[in-house]
């Protein structure tokens, strides 16, 4: 199905929430350019803050949405496609959290990835066949961040 139908099987709510995802995750994919890490991610916390009127599309669909949207975007990362899940939802009023995890693969290489949860269970950034252990102090979670950065 060519994405000028799958627009025009939106209703305007989910089209005007995903309009909204495509400017959030360009902005977040500028930020990663632009600023440095520190700078980027007290931005995105203001603006995870502020609340907007409220979608009345189900979460699930809005979780899609971002994720469609995400994977449209050239070198969107999970790390950027969690942030924008992270603003996008906690402006919706869902108390969602953004979670960095490592694991080691084959080669005992470290490799990091994010993703949203709410009530540990999660909503965007699942990876079948997948285990990652969750950095939950401050301190990991900005040494990690900082590995995906570089």
């Amino acid at each position: 199905m060519s994405l000028v139908h799958k627009w025009v099987r939106l209703s305007s709510e989910e089209r005007r929430f995903t309009f909204q995802a495509w400017v959030t995750a360009l902005l977040i994919r500028a930020g990663f350019w632009l600023l440095p890490f520190a700078v980027f991610r007290r931005m995105a916390e203001k603006a995870a803050l502020e609340t907007d009127a409220r979608f009345s599309i189900p979460l699930a669909n809005l979780c899609r949405l971002v994720t469609a949207v995400s994977r449209r975007i050239p070198y969107t990362t999970c790390l950027s496609t969690a942030f924008t899940a992270f603003i996008l939802l906690r402006r919706q009023g869902y108390p969602v959290n953004l979670c960095l995890g490592v694991n080691r693969d084959d080669q005992a290489i470290l490799r990091a990835h994010a993703w949203v949860e709410l009530n540990d269970q999660i909503l965007v950034g699942r990876q079948e066949g997948e285990s990652y252990v969750p950095l939950r102090a401050p301190q990991d979670i900005m040494q990690a961040a900082n590995q995906i950065w570089h």
